[in-house]
């Protein structure tokens, strides 16, 4: 498995990638380590939308913990320190183990929570966005393509629990049409 993994990592990286594509990589690695949260603040700060940031947060924190776990139970090394002629680009180097991919696993997590079948756009947009996030981490070195899968699909997961577990907590305490009656007011 290892060598499809290290197979599958030399499709996409390259030791000198062009300058945009680099910068475009290195952009979506630093969004999709929790800078891109910063977005929620104001729909944190708003009475309406708290409860859904709350419950986005959760899930967050939820990932995170297993991203944790899961990685100290597999320890394995990232490719810039167990692939010949990989280096780790643009950023600096995480030294914790590989796999799964946090960044992967953190994006995936609030794409899947906000994602929606009736407004496919701004799904596509999160999905593509998670995807981006998860690439990055393959072109930039420090993750393997077989880590930001098991952390893609580990933050889906929890993102799709999250908002369905949301989503019944505010239905059950949406207020409900009062029940029609044979009379009519005047």
């Amino acid at each position: 498995m290892h060598d499809i993994d290290e197979s599958l990592l030399f499709l996409v990286y390259r030791a000198d990638p062009t300058p945009p594509w680099l910068y475009l990589m290195v952009g979506m690695s630093i969004v999709g380590g929790g800078y891109g949260l910063v977005g929620i603040v104001p729909f944190a700060l708003s009475r309406r939308s708290r409860e859904t940031v709350l419950h986005l947060l959760a899930a967050i924190a939820v990932t995170a913990l297993l991203v944790f776990a899961a990685k100290h139970g597999l320890g394995r090394s990232r490719p810039y320190l167990a692939v010949e002629g990989v280096r780790a680009l643009g950023l600096p180097p995480p030294h914790d183990p590989s796999c799964p991919s946090g960044h992967a696993a953190g994006s995936a997590c609030f794409a899947a929570f906000f994602a929606d079948r009736r407004r496919p756009f701004r799904t596509a947009l999160l999905a593509t966005a998670a995807a981006l996030v998860a690439l990055s981490r393959v072109v930039l070195g420090v993750h393997f393509p077989l880590d930001v899968t098991a952390g893609a699909l580990l933050g889906a997961t929890v993102g799709l629990v999250a908002a369905k577990v949301s989503a019944r907590k505010r239905s059950r305490e949406a207020p409900h049409p009062a029940k029609t009656s044979d009379t009519v007011s005047p």
